[in-house]
């Protein structure tokens, strides 16, 4: 799974979008958002929460490698805290439907 998402300041305008594939590269879901009024990491964020979401209730995936290149939101995920207000809500459910995979990694691809 690759995500990745973006922001304009003066416009407070974001949008964001992952990608999962299969182990032999074949798409499994893409989805992609518009979001207003937030900053990049929560935008980034906001897209792993949906696209593990999908992934794990939706699609049973069952092993799952998160890539990203926000560090900061990669860390966060990786502990399982480390952001504030409403990104740590969305962490807690992000560690929860990792927890239900057979495995699963995470790392930053800068």
């Amino acid at each position: 799974m690759k995500v990745h998402g973006s922001f304009c300041a003066p416009t407070r305008r974001g949008g964001a979008g992952a990608v999962i594939r299969d182990h032999d590269g074949r798409l499994i879901l893409a989805v992609s958002i518009s979001l207003l009024g937030i900053s990049v990491p929560l935008v980034e964020m906001i897209a792993a929460w949906n696209v593990i979401r999908n992934a794990v209730l939706r699609q049973g995936v069952t092993k799952l490698w998160v890539e990203g290149d926000a560090l900061g939101v990669i860390v966060a995920i990786k502990k399982g805290a480390g952001m504030d207000g409403y990104a740590d809500n969305l962490l807690r459910y992000i560690k929860l439907w990792l927890h239900m995979l057979e495995d699963y990694r995470v790392s930053h691809i800068p």
